[in-house]
């Protein structure tokens, strides 16, 4: 190698000729990659090699879009696959708690013997109205209302009659 000078490949072809040839899509052999390397092409060997692949995959892409797209499509259904075992989680114990530490441990024993922690009820009010205001007297009184409703229900269960004071958790 002349120091970045360009000479003619050992195999008699001409420098233009390997280019055309090393793009079109298909296998380069050892030969013909030393001679790449050897007609000044140093440092750009595996950009080339990139740019080939992705020329190979669109030729095939171009060649075969129904097979292209049933793969995509069973490739998309295997990886999200794992969505079928994803459930929702809201106690922050289960989020940031590792589960088999020995504070996660003594959570899940903790919950198995003497039931697991009442987690808080939210409430959301929106007025219908864009930009209106919640917190008028009707909103609130609403908000009222609703809780006497919740607080005064009773369900038969297992022949008792359960009140919401006798299940709720005591105010914090």
């Amino acid at each position: 190698g002349g120091g970045g000078m360009i000479t003619s490949p050992p195999n008699g072809m001409s420098v233009a000729e390997q280019l055309r040839a090393f793009m079109m899509p298909g296998r380069m052999s050892l030969h013909e990659l030393q001679a790449f390397e050897q007609c000044g092409h140093e440092g750009k060997l595996v950009p080339k090699l990139i740019e080939r692949a992705y020329a190979c995959l669109g030729v095939r892409v171009a060649r075969n879009p129904i097979w292209t797209i049933v793969l995509s499509l069973i490739l998309v259904l295997i990886l999200s696959s794992g969505l079928l075992l994803a459930r929702y989680e809201t106690e922050p114990e289960r989020l940031y708690v590792p589960q088999f530490s020995e504070l996660g441990l003594q959570r899940k024993y903790i919950d198995s013997t003497f039931g697991a922690r009442p987690q808080p009820g939210i409430f959301v009010v929106k007025d219908r109205e864009l930009d209106g205001d919640v917190l008028t007297r009707k909103h609130v009184h609403a908000i009222f209302d609703l809780h006497e409703i919740v607080s005064t229900l009773s369900v038969e269960w297992r022949g008792n009659t359960l009140t919401y004071d006798q299940v709720s958790p005591p105010p914090l």
